[in-house]
């Protein structure tokens, strides 16, 4: 677990500090188990919309975990060795992941 984006700990902490298990949680959020899941396994960065479902359903404000937009995208590692990251840096790197997963399956293909 030390590996994990401090940002996925922080909602797993939320989770489990209210007694919440990955289903129900995703169930709440509107959500798959398999797709809050993934960002554990380190599939695929929550995206801002994601985040904001999950964090309506913990009851959590999204500034709990999304900062203000910094305007820099290369700021994301910065961001998230501190537990938050701004909505830029998520949207940067949940397109990172997309392109990411694009590149492989040409690969396969």
């Amino acid at each position: 677990m030390a590996d994990l984006d401090p940002l996925v700990v922080a909602i797993r902490g939320e989770r489990l500090r209210r007694g919440l298990s990955l289903g129900e949680l995703a169930e709440w959020a509107g959500l798959s188990a398999r797709t809050i899941g993934s960002w554990g396994a380190g599939r695929h960065s929550p995206t801002l919309r994601e985040l904001r479902m999950v964090a309506d359903a913990l009851g959590v404000g999204l500034r709990t975990w999304v900062l203000t937009p910094c305007g820099t995208p290369g700021a994301y590692n910065r961001h998230r060795d501190r537990g938050q990251l701004c909505a830029v840096c998520i949207e940067a790197q949940h397109k990172r992941d997309r392109d990411r997963k694009r590149a492989v399956r040409k690969v396969a293909a």
